[in-house]
C-alpha cells in the first residue's frame, strides 16, 4: 500500500479515480454529502472544489493506493484559527 499527500495536479490526474471511490461509498450507503441517484457532474465538481481547498492550504488530501489503484482517501482540514495550527478535523 502507498499513501501520498495529493495536489491539485494529483488530483485532475486522478479525477475518474477519485470520482469512482465517491460514487462507490454513496452506493453503499455512506453519508458523505451526496444522495442518490448520484449526479457524477456534482461528484467532479466537488473534487474540483477540493483542489481549489488544497491549493488554498485549507485541508490536505491523503490518498492509499494498491498497485496504481486508489483504495481510499481521507481529508484533513487544517484549522483557520492563529491560535491553532496543530489542531485538525479529519473526514473520510
Amino acid at each position: 500500500m502507498k499513501i501520498e499527500v495529493f495536489d491539485r495536479a494529483d488530483i485532475s490526474l486522478h479525477l475518474e479515480q477519485l470520482s469512482g471511490l465517491l460514487a462507490d461509498a454513496v452506493n453503499q450507503g455512506a453519508l458523505v454529502g451526496h444522495i442518490l441517484p448520484l449526479d457524477m457532474n456534482a461528484v467532479e465538481h466537488y473534487w474540483h472544489d477540493v483542489a481549489i481547498s488544497v491549493v488554498a492550504g485549507e485541508r490536505l488530501l491523503i490518498c492509499a493506493s494498491v498497485e496504481n489503484k486508489l483504495v481510499g482517501t481521507v481529508q484533513l482540514y487544517l484549522s483557520p484559527e492563529p491560535n491553532a495550527p496543530h489542531r485538525g478535523e479529519a473526514s473520510g
